[in-house]
């Protein structure tokens, strides 16, 4: 009967190791599937430089603090309460929707000026250059499922840490379910800045970069660009730091590996949606 129970428990030890070896080298052939698909050249590169990239980004800077000084006065409130909860969240949906038009405006100038000098080809069109098509080797919906994981392991890290429970970004902040400043700060943090940041530092500066730097350090200096925009606008360093660039990594990893700029979108979108859902239930 030892014998019997010795044997089963050997066969039973060794089941498990063959689950763990198995899913030791699953992990592992995922992680070099997806090394190499960042590794992967860019198939179409666009006609602006990284300075350009970066114009665009103190361009994005400079209009959301004008936003903020705009809508501060609107509100008849002191510039020491421009970040104020509703009043960040305002002047974040009036200077994403600003953002987007200048965009709209230097891309298409860009574009059509390098269609002239025979720079691209004449049957591209400007969303084929920032790579706003979608993904030929991944889903979306994969992507966002593993963004989604990504940002509840963050903040699960962030409550070992000690990050208050009821800590939020800044739109979300104090702000009351149903009102319309919440919905604004939804709004905000779910579509208006994943879209346009997104079109910003991985659509228009992480392929500028990568015309002259490897594909992991135009992932950082995308990352590290972004970190640095957040910090100047929330000097928390959590949500200043911490959560962007976790968030820039993720985005630029999606990014590089599918070549579609649509999968960074998706990725700061779960990244917004979990704070949502976060400032719903607190």
């Amino acid at each position: 009967m030892l014998v019997e129970e010795s044997t089963i428990l050997a066969i039973l030890s060794r089941i498990h190791a063959a689950k763990a070896d198995f899913s030791l080298t699953m992990i592992k052939r995922a992680v070099q599937l997806l090394l190499e698909r960042v590794r992967q050249p860019e198939a179409l590169l666009p006609p602006w430089n990284w300075p350009f990239g970066m114009g665009m980004v103190v361009m994005y800077l400079v209009v959301l603090l004008a936003a903020l000084l705009f809508t501060a006065s609107l509100a008849d409130a002191p510039m020491d309460e421009a970040f104020e909860p509703d009043i960040f969240a305002r002047a974040n949906l009036i200077g994403c929707l600003l953002v987007g038009v200048l965009i709209y405006q230097y891309i298409t100038t860009a574009f059509y000026k390098a269609q002239e000098n025979k720079q691209i080809h004449q049957n591209l069109r400007p969303v084929e250059v920032l790579h706003l098509t979608p993904s030929e080797n991944t889903p979306l919906a994969f992507v966002a499922l593993i963004a989604f994981t990504i940002v509840i392991v963050t903040d699960v890290i962030g409550f070992i840490v000690g990050v208050p429970s009821d800590s939020l970004p800044r739109p979300l902040l104090g702000l009351k379910e149903g009102s319309s400043e919440f919905l604004v700060g939804v709004l905000v943090v779910v579509a208006a800045r994943p879209i346009v940041e997104e079109i910003i530092f991985r659509g228009i500066l992480y392929p500028a970069l990568r015309k002259q730097f490897q594909p992991f350090l135009s992932i950082g200096l995308s990352a590290l660009a972004f970190v640095v925009l957040h910090i100047l606008l929330d000097s928390d360093l959590w949500w200043g730091g911490i959560y962007p660039l976790v968030l820039g990594i993720t985005a630029g990893i999606a990014r590089a590996s599918t070549k579609s700029t649509q999968s960074a979108i998706i990725a700061h979108v779960m990244f917004g949606l979990f704070m949502m859902l976060r400032a719903i239930i607190l």
